[in-house]
């Protein structure tokens, strides 16, 4: 079993990533920094955008297990290299931070709707990663197909910042299959 890291930096120092026995891609969102940088993205969807574009261009080789982190992971999970680190492979998921229950139906609701849209299943409550930050296996990520991700990723908008990029930030567990499968908690 592998695990790779997928990192959605903008400014961040990612050097602490030497430290994760995990192959690890950093995508730089800042455009000052794309001379320093292999993998570019615009900067638009925040961590979302890039951890939904990964999975979409590398859906037939994804490793078996898949770590998306912010670039700085250690302001919603201090543990974060340990958890990586010594993650059991016998679970298709781990939340690495806090785990909040999303019940605000002022939130829900159109969280709720733009799910309709993109014909998610979408079961209340709504659990939320602080950072989206999380391992995911290749199998709860195989639970959608390829395009179902290119959909979800249409629906971003060219500026940064947009309540859409919330909505599916808030949708992800939901998007890689494991919302039914945590539950309120602190991981780290």
């Amino acid at each position: 079993m592998n695990i790779e890291c997928v990192v959605s930096r903008f400014y961040e120092n990612t050097e602490w990533t030497a430290k994760l026995n995990a192959s690890t891609i950093v995508y730089n969102k800042n455009s000052k920094d794309v001379n320093l940088y292999t993998n570019n993205l615009p900067n638009i969807g925040r961590e979302g955008h890039t951890f939904l574009t990964h999975v979409a261009n590398n859906y037939d080789k994804l490793a078996d297990y898949t770590a998306f982190m912010q670039g700085n992971p250690f302001d919603h999970c201090p543990d974060a290299i340990n958890l990586i680190n010594s993650f059991n492979f016998k679970t298709s998921c781990l939340p690495l931070g806090i785990v909040y229950e999303r019940d605000n139906p002022v939130v829900l609701n159109p969280t709720k709707d733009f799910a309709a849209k993109l014909n998610l299943k979408y079961q209340q409550p709504i659990m939320f990663v602080s950072g989206t930050q999380c391992i995911v296996s290749r199998e709860l990520l195989h639970k959608k197909d390829r395009q179902a991700y290119i959909d979800i990723l249409n629906e971003y908008k060219p500026e940064p910042f947009t309540i859409i990029d919330y909505w599916i930030e808030y949708l992800l567990p939901t998007i890689f299959g494991f919302n039914e499968e945590i539950i309120p908690y602190i991981y780290n």
